[in-house]
């Protein structure tokens, strides 16, 4: 009987310390290229003034704007390629975005 109680307790200690991969993980890091990946990066990378008058997402001149703020090279980011938006995600992770 002891035996069953412990590993029970020890069963129910395991499921609770155990990383599920929940939708907070996927809030925190949007599907990169979509609408909520580039406002997570707009944030993030402080490309935009935070009133709207910034460059649209995803436009060439947004993509610079960003390539300069994660970067900091003014050369980049003017096609905003599938290659560039993952390397500019990447950064930002490495960053602790």
């Amino acid at each position: 009987m002891k035996k069953t109680i412990v590993l029970l307790a020890l069963a129910g200690l395991l499921a609770g310390c155990q990383h599920t991969g929940s939708t907070s993980d996927a809030k925190a890091h949007p599907e990169i290229g979509s609408q909520a990946w580039y406002a997570w990066v707009d944030e993030a990378a402080g490309v935009s003034d935070g009133q709207g008058h910034g460059p649209d997402y995803g436009s060439a001149e947004w993509c610079r704007a960003a390539h300069w703020r994660v970067f900091g090279v003014r050369d980049g980011g003017e096609n905003c390629s599938p290659a560039w938006q993952q390397s500019v995600d990447k950064a930002l992770r490495i960053a602790g975005h």
